[in-house]
């Protein structure tokens, strides 16, 4: 690579001596915040398709790990038709004790609906409610429901 005079009087650099910040720009038709980006997906799946379809597209079921995020998901949900939205966690392993799914980390924001994340052994998978202002529950996984896809920054 020839230089590239950026200096007439300390001397020369080369491109190569200047690193720029890589931009993150989400996929058209999907939302930004922070430093993700969020595809609202409108068809219904159970939770392991939902999960399949978030992979075949480079992101993964939401992983909510902040009141922030969690507040900027329920407002953009409260304003698409009503519907549950699947989130990436499941105590399927072990009643009451909630992971992402995937990597196994436990969850350590929880946004329950009073009462929810019952004990039912069969409601082992979390949604959005839309019926609770998209506080969370606990589902059959096996369910159908819409589900919001998420791909995390690179970087």
């Amino acid at each position: 690579m020839s230089s590239v005079s950026i200096c007439g009087i300390d001397g020369q650099w080369t491109l190569e001596d200047f690193t720029c910040p890589t931009v993150f720009a989400c996929p058209d038709g999907w939302e930004m915040f922070q430093d993700s980006c969020y595809l609202f997906v409108d068809s219904c799946k159970s939770f392991t398709n939902a999960e399949n379809n978030c992979r075949s597209l480079d992101a993964r079921l939401v992983h909510v790990e902040s009141g922030e995020e969690n507040t900027f998901l329920r407002s953009y949900l409260s304003g698409l038709p009503m519907a549950d939205y699947w989130i990436g966690m499941t105590d399927e392993d072990q009643e009451g004790n909630w992971k992402w799914y995937g990597n196994g980390v436990d969850v350590q924001f929880f946004d329950w609906k009073p009462g929810e994340a019952s004990s039912n052994r069969h409601e082992n998978c979390a949604v959005f409610g839309d019926t609770i202002s998209y506080t969370w529950a606990d589902v059959a996984c096996g369910s159908r429901r819409k589900s919001v896809c998420e791909m995390t920054n690179p970087e």
